[in-house]
């Protein structure tokens, strides 16, 4: 999978076209898990940041149902900066082993994260090339260089380091949840529009313009986006991944920097 140096900030690489977003509360929680999105849309866009870029979770409308809807502007779309933080990682949920799974980057007890289950007419070669694109994005702004400019070898590294770390950061996660005798099925979110037929593809602070070339992305009428950003206090100074070929590290752009 190659892209980067063709693409502009607030331009989308990737695209699964629908999918539900679920949030996962902390164990012992009434609700363990609650649907946010019914219907979602997940992406991966470039930011205006060098080697910097946003998971996006956008809300699908059905045509004038995102007029009538009574939520928020800030609830349409959900934004995270991409980062090892994250935990990233393909997960199997019930008998569905391609739903994408990170932790939630601002809670800093590291037991809610987030949950994304594409449709079933999802590829697998889709989900492999949006889980890819992650991890090469992650590489990025570790190493402060495009990823095409690295060997398959340190890439590859890279990911095996990185799938090692959520796994890791899961069986902590599955461990405190055993803790707690009860666990509550997803709760459904009340009154909300439910569809799949148009994307509210929000603008960000990256000023998006979409294109993907994994899956076309139609363009519609925009939302300032919830930004959930990595906290700043997050550097690459904390992983035990090492720079490839005795490289100085490149330190990591501010959060606060990056619209």
């Amino acid at each position: 999978m190659v892209w980067g140096h063709d693409k502009s900030a607030g331009e989308d690489l990737v695209q699964i076209p629908s999918g539900q977003l679920v949030r996962v509360n902390p164990p012992g929680s009434k609700v363990l898990k609650e649907l946010l999105f019914r219907d979602a849309a997940l992406s991966v866009r470039k930011t205006n940041v060098p080697h910097n870029y946003q998971l996006i979770v956008t809300r699908v409308y059905e045509e004038g149902e995102d007029e009538l809807g009574d939520s928020g502007e800030d609830d349409d779309e959900l934004s995270f900066l991409i980062d090892e933080v994250l935990s990233f990682r393909r997960t199997t949920v019930g008998f569905k082993d391609h739903t994408l799974f990170w932790m939630n980057p601002m809670d800093d007890s590291k037991q809610t994260a987030y949950e994304f289950l594409p449709t079933s007419s999802t590829t697998d070669t889709t989900i492999s090339t949006v889980e890819l694109v992650v991890y090469q994005c992650m590489f990025e702004r570790r190493s402060g260089k495009d990823h095409r400019d690295a060997s398959d070898e340190e890439i590859e590294a890279y990911i095996k380091f990185l799938k090692a770390s959520a796994a890791s950061a899961a069986t902590k996660l599955t461990r405190e949840s055993g803790k707690h005798a009860t666990a509550s099925p997803v709760t459904q979110p009340a009154n909300r529009a439910i569809s799949t037929s148009k994307s509210t593809a929000a603008k960000t602070k990256t000023q998006a313009t979409p294109a993907t070339p994994a899956t076309p992305i139609q363009k519609s009428s925009a939302k300032q986006p919830k930004s959930v950003d990595t906290p700043a206090s997050t550097t690459s100074s904390s992983s035990v991944y090492d720079s490839p070929a005795g490289e100085a590290q490149q330190p990591l752009t501010p959060i606060n920097q990056i619209q």
